[in-house]
């Protein structure tokens, strides 16, 4: 196995569904529109640590395209640290590597809950635990003077690990 792990980025709301069976081939979509829904048919995706900056800068821009309010809707990028070696289990996907010029990954095969841990802006949890994952700490909020609170993403998400974590 390459020592380099692979992770997945997606949204907030998912992380029950992704606790409970893992990573599933061709359930939802989290990234893209519908012109990937081909290309994602029946599969996962996974990334280097290169790509992740890439696919959470897309995962918010979709956030904030589909949502007049992410935070309540759950969509808030994060990451997960996939344990396997993407090399056995695995094909290099070719039109993400050229995306996010980082290596990427379609999967066919499911990844059991075991092999999963998200990062909760401090350290790497086992997925079981994506209740102590504080989504808010991807978001600025500012009380208005009707008491309504704005909502936006901050310019450097603490839900997305550092270089040092990526290891």
């Amino acid at each position: 196995m390459d020592d380099e792990p692979v992770f997945h980025v997606t949204y907030s709301r998912f992380l029950g569904g992704i606790a409970r069976d893992g990573l599933v081939p061709g359930r939802g979509r989290s990234i893209g529109g519908a012109s990937y829904d081909a290309h994602r048919r029946g599969a996962i995706f996974l990334t280097s640590a290169d790509g992740i900056g890439f696919w959470a800068e897309k995962a918010e821009q979709w956030a904030e395209q589909g949502s007049e309010n992410a935070y309540e809707d759950g969509l808030v990028p994060v990451v997960l640290r996939v344990n396997i070696d993407p090399d056995e289990l695995c094909k290099i996907d070719e039109l993400g590597t050229d995306d996010a010029k980082a290596d990427a990954y379609r999967c066919e095969t499911e990844v059991e809950p075991e092999y999963l841990e998200v990062w909760d802006g401090d350290d790497w949890l086992p997925i079981e635990d994506y209740n102590d994952v504080d989504t808010r700490l991807a978001f600025d909020f500012e009380e208005t003077e009707d008491g309504d609170e704005l909502v936006w993403f901050v310019a450097d998400s603490p839900l997305i690990p550092p270089d040092e974590a990526r290891e």
